[in-house]
């Protein structure tokens, strides 16, 4: 029987060189699941990587051409490439250690002219096959083979990095959001200039037994306890994401916790959503650095349909605050505190438009948590609302703030 990826593998290939719990082997499902799905020409394609575990990726394993350069000059072939060949879709496929801390100039210098490439960044946040180093993404805190006492210096946010650079299309995933991180390569490979994908990915072997955690799962939630959690959820369609923060409510929410000084990263969730059930935004504040931006168990979930609820209720924390529309959502027993909002009742009386029910519920959301300032979050509606929709927008903002005070 012939397995549905296999045309995509060079003959021979049954297993990878990945340790146990590593997430590079999905990642290597997703950049060919990806590949498949936008029906590209394998002849078309060039992968390029440098030297570590993730460069390994595309190399030897894939059936197309590909280059494995020197350490931290993977962009720098891949520009050459592209330049040769502007005919050709070109990947650069390697880890954080390679293309942030080695091949960091590279990686600016690419974003800042926009080359059309799609670097794929998978970090494991060390230096993995080359002895555990600390690399530029280590946590602080976080033991290394060379820093035996923890790491003293705060990491790189490489999506602010390459954005700030002038890179077009940014996203972050990690690795166990593997539909949403296929769709994400799907939208760098349309795309015409500077891709980058962040792909979040754990290393058992180098970072987590220095760091004293025996699975993969305790990592993710070492982290995540690191962080003030809140995720939002909904079922009003699907959404574009552009960038590193989640649209519509949550990139609102997020840049009113930059506009407070707060630490903000955010995701989007497709998956079965996309065929008619919840979708799903997570948005992270913190008062330090983000590590990871995945949400494992939320302290906040704004239900914003019955299906949300339903699927993402159980995930709380216990003793979290579960917010939901009064209107749409029927809440079942929950070890959580439960405290329904009207949002689209009152959208439709006292705005007179529907839409703007994640509005209101996102100033009743300020006002019961204050997560965020009453500032923050009106400068943020200001600035970010397109200016056709600014005004019905900010009135609705502003009868949530009152609904939630309330409500509380």
């Amino acid at each position: 029987m012939t397995r549905a990826m296999e045309t995509y593998l060079r003959p021979g290939i049954e297993t990878t060189p990945f340790c146990p719990g590593c997430g590079h082997g999905i990642l290597m499902g997703a950049i060919l699941r990806a590949i498949d799905g936008a029906d590209l020409d394998m002849d078309r394609l060039l992968f390029v990587s440098g030297i570590g575990c993730a460069a390994w990726i595309p190399s030897p394993h894939f059936r197309a051409d590909t280059l494995h350069t020197l350490h931290g000059r993977a962009i720098a072939y891949a520009t050459g490439a592209k330049l040769a060949n502007p005919d050709l879709t070109v990947f650069v496929v390697s880890g954080d250690g390679d293309l942030s801390s080695i091949g960091g100039n590279h990686l600016i210098h690419a974003a800042r002219r926009d080359i059309d490439l799609k670097a794929i960044c998978a970090n494991n946040m060390v230096y993995g096959m080359t002895g555990g180093q600390v690399a530029s993404t280590t946590p602080e805190g976080s033991l290394t083979a060379t820093t035996p006492a923890g790491n003293p210096h705060r990491p790189f946010d490489l999506c602010r990095l390459v954005e700030a650079a002038g890179a077009t299309y940014v996203a972050r995933f990690s690795v166990t959001q593997p539909v949403a991180l296929i769709e994400s390569i799907q939208k760098a490979i349309a795309h015409r200039g500077f891709s980058f994908i962040e792909v979040l990915s754990p290393c058992p072997t180098q970072f987590g037994r220095r760091n004293q955690y025996d699975q993969p799962q305790e990592m993710i939630d070492f982290l995540m306890n690191h962080c003030v959690s809140l995720q939002a959820a909904k079922s009003m369609g699907r959404d574009e994401l552009e960038g590193m923060i989640v649209t519509g409510a949550g990139i609102l929410l997020g840049h009113a916790g930059v506009r407070d000084g707060r630490w903000v990263s955010g995701a989007n969730s497709y998956g079965a959503q996309a065929r008619g059930t919840a979708c799903k935004a997570e948005v992270v504040l913190s008062d330090r650095a983000v590590d990871f931006p995945h949400v494992v168990k939320p302290d906040v979930l704004v239900a914003m349909s019955q299906g949300a609820y339903d699927r993402f209720a159980g995930e709380t924390k216990e003793g979290g605050l579960v917010v939901y529309d009064s209107q749409l959502v029927r809440p079942g027993e929950s070890t959580c505190l439960l405290q329904p909002i009207p949002a689209t009742e009152v959208a439709i009386r006292e705005i007179g438009n529907k839409q703007v029910a994640n509005i209101v519920m996102l100033g009743a959301l300020t006002a019961l948590t204050r997560v965020v300032s009453k500032g923050s979050i009106e400068s943020a509606v200001a600035e970010h609302v397109p200016p056709r929709f600014k005004e019905v927008n900010l009135r609705a903002l502003k009868t949530g703030l009152h609904l939630g005070k309330t409500s509380r």
